[in-house]
């Protein structure tokens, strides 16, 4: 007769049909994070600085869900990530000082940095240094072990 397609629904609500995989899309630094971010500067300068400016400045607490409502034309998943990526890395964590202002993406002032939100930004600085250091730290060793 007719073929039939069993559909399951996962516990997060999402549907795919048994048998079948989807590939999930692979989103790559230089080809999806760095343009999004370069996208974001574009779009709201007063909030997002390019890559490479000398300061950046605290963001406002839930501004990801503020620029996935705007930013329609860039995968949410990408648009998450490229905040991630600007919010991590020494300039903004040298911006994370209690009392500061946080900013929305207009540039007004959103809030003030807490205490927990600085300690916060400096474990996280601490843990992508740390893993920093243990990535190169291997790749000195592989190059050193091929040398004649």
């Amino acid at each position: 007769m007719g073929t039939h397609l069993v559909i399951e629904t996962c516990a997060a609500g999402a549907s795919h049909i048994m048998g079948t995989s989807m590939p999930k899309p692979f989103y790559t630094y230089r080809e999806h994070i760095l343009p999004a971010r370069e996208q974001l500067a574009k779009r709201f300068p007063a909030a997002f600085m390019r890559k490479g400016e000398p300061e950046k400045k605290p963001l406002k607490i839930g501004i990801a869900k503020e620029v996935m409502a705007l930013v329609k034309d860039i995968p949410r998943k990408v648009v998450k990530r490229a905040i991630s990526d600007y919010c991590s890395g020494p300039k903004y964590t040298k911006a994370m000082v209690t009392g500061a202002a946080r900013i929305d993406l207009d540039g007004n002032q959103a809030g003030n940095v807490s205490a927990a939100s600085e300690a916060y930004a400096r474990a996280r600085e601490a843990e992508r240094q740390k893993h920093y250091h243990q990535r190169h730290a291997s790749r000195q060793i592989v190059v050193e072990e091929a040398r004649p």
